[in-house]
């Protein structure tokens, strides 16, 4: 169950035309309001879906910070994986020019483990609290000094769009169970068409290698590339990460602006 955490590293590390855009910077993205939806695939084998839920303003310690949840489910017809669902709900600020963590926690729906993974940000005593149930009867508990704009979890899958194009190599810490690890994510700045169910027109794409010393879900392991659209926005849209054997892909098939679409009469109580 320990190695199901890690969200969607992939995922960060995871309508569009052809112009180049340059970086988005976090104020950009804030308020926007996105839905993703990505089918997770091992050949011809589909494991399961991720969905990201839209990011919305929150507050952490009196201050404005974002929010959003990732919701990762798999393929019940599967019998090797069974019915697994998973929640993760991420709390992030930033620094203007890239966003860092400061609360994370999932809860593993068919297991009904609540709180499996919880990291919270202490900005007065920087230190980051730690807690880890990978099962109902187990605890662990850990307090880390905290690493100034380091990541928590899913911070990754936000992070990642800031840098896309770049051509440049970023090395972040993250905090990872209980855990303190590095991340790499080499981008490259050279442009390459790709086709998407979710789009009618090919995609131009900037490609970002990475290499994430842990294990998250699906097996997910090591090495990963991704990549991003050229639009302002860098939308997420695909991830190969290595497993055991071979690569798990993770692709979009889902995304509409929910910022963007027109409002609506509240529908009547009758």
């Amino acid at each position: 169950m320990r190695n199901r955490l890690v969200f969607a590293f992939i995922f960060g590390i995871l309508c569009i035309t052809s112009p180049v855009f340059s970086q988005p910077k976090p104020e950009q993205l804030a308020p926007i309001r996105e839905e993703f939806l990505y089918e997770v695939h091992y050949g011809p084998l589909r494991l399961g879906f991720v969905e990201i839920l839209p990011v919305t303003d929150t507050t952490f310690a009196g201050n404005p910070a974002l929010k959003y949840k990732m919701v990762m489910r798999s393929n019940p017809r599967l019998l090797f994986i069974g019915n697994k669902r998973e929640h993760y709900y991420s709390v992030f600020t930033d620094d203007g020019n890239k966003t860092y963590g400061l609360m994370y926690k999932s809860d593993d729906l068919d297991d009904a483990i609540e709180n499996e993974n919880y990291m919270k940000v202490d900005l007065d005593s920087s230190v980051v609290h730690m807690e880890f149930r990978p099962e109902l009867d187990e605890y662990y508990s850990k307090t880390l000094p905290w690493i100034k704009h380091a990541l928590l979890g899913p911070d990754i899958y936000y992070f990642s769009r800031f840098f896309a194009g770049k051509d440049t190599l970023v090395k972040t810490p993250i905090y990872v169970d209980t855990t303190l690890q590095e991340i790499s994510l080499k981008y490259e700045n050279k442009g390459e068409l790709k086709k998407y169910p979710v789009f009618q027109d090919s995609v131009k794409t900037f490609r970002l290698n990475g290499d994430a010393p842990f294990t998250g879900p699906f097996g997910f392991n090591g090495k990963f590339t991704a990549w991003f659209a050229t639009d302002s926005l860098r939308i997420p849209l695909e991830a190969h990460a290595d497993v055991w054997i071979g690569f798990v892909k993770i692709k979009l098939i889902g995304y509409r602006r929910l910022d963007s679409l027109p409002k609506q009469e509240p529908p009547g109580k009758d």
